[in-house]
């Protein structure tokens, strides 16, 4: 029997302990419902969940950009909707003045029809940005994923509806229809010029089809992203409250043998005494 060094005390307050710091974990994750708190928590399961969580924000944010190339796509292609409508009629115009019925009044509503067209490539912008605009030196490009080589670039090149373009708007904002041949010639003009709206209108609707798949995929990439970042981060509720009520358990049945164990020691007392 010895008074200096009672083990069995000793151990029971390192089990206490030990208890008493596992429950309080519990207590520390059971209201933030995160698992990992802090990387002593789990060091590779929060690297690993950080580098998730960075890939979410990225691909969030393409979606985003996608959404945003899908709406300058539709300004685009709805712009030249009403350019090839004004290409029609100035066709209509040149088919009458190539027939030798052509006035000034007619030549006076081509002119004004190509000034629309004028006003159009320069008034219809995106972000502030003009979309009828030579991008063969500085492309416009929409980030649509979450890594650097996830880009899209303007597709509407050289295409700036103004007479300085060297494709086929020059020769369609300069037209004369003071003669049978030139409304020829106007007529050429204009049946390349609706071609070249009726590609780049196709292009258009391909690419935003296109988008619509991206921004789906990125959906689903973002949703399985963050099913694995729930997995490795978020507590399991209802397995640490079972450990926690263990925790508790293990403390309080080892408080009761410590106070035993504190009590024994008491005995020499008795011994001395008789």
């Amino acid at each position: 029997m010895r008074i200096n060094a009672t083990i069995a005390a000793i151990n029971s307050s390192r089990n206490l302990m030990a208890s008493s710091e596992h429950a309080g974990k519990s207590f520390e994750k059971l209201p933030t419902a995160y698992r990992v708190n802090r990387a002593a928590d789990d060091a590779s399961g929060l690297s690993i969940s950080e580098g998730l969580r960075a890939e979410i924000r990225g691909n969030t944010q393409a979606q985003r950009n996608a959404q945003d190339g899908i709406s300058y796509i539709q300004t685009t292609e709805g712009a030249l909707t009403e350019v090839q409508d004004m290409l029609r009629r100035m066709r209509r115009i040149a088919v009458r003045t190539a027939a030798g019925g052509g006035d000034a009044a007619e030549q006076r509503e081509l002119d004004s029809l190509v000034s629309d067209i004028r006003s159009i490539g320069a008034r219809t912008t995106f972000s502030g940005t003009t979309v009828f605009v030579d991008y063969s030196t500085s492309a416009l490009s929409f980030q649509i994923g979450a890594h650097a080589s996830d880009q899209m670039t303007a597709i509407n090149k050289d295409l700036t509806l103004d007479a300085g373009t060297s494709g086929v708007f020059s020769a369609v904002l300069s037209l004369d229809l003071a003669s049978v041949s030139g409304a020829h010639t106007a007529l050429g003009a204009l049946d390349a010029a609706i071609d070249e709206v009726a590609h780049v209108r196709s292009t258009l609707g391909a690419a935003q089809h296109g988008l619509e798949h991206t921004v789906a995929s990125l959906s689903v990439a973002v949703e399985n992203l963050m099913a694995s970042v729930t997995h490795i981060h978020d507590v399991d509720t209802a397995t640490r409250m079972v450990e926690l009520t263990r925790s508790q358990l293990l403390a309080d049945a080892t408080t009761a043998r410590l106070a035993q164990a504190t009590a024994a020691p008491q005995s020499i007392l008795l011994l001395l005494q008789g």
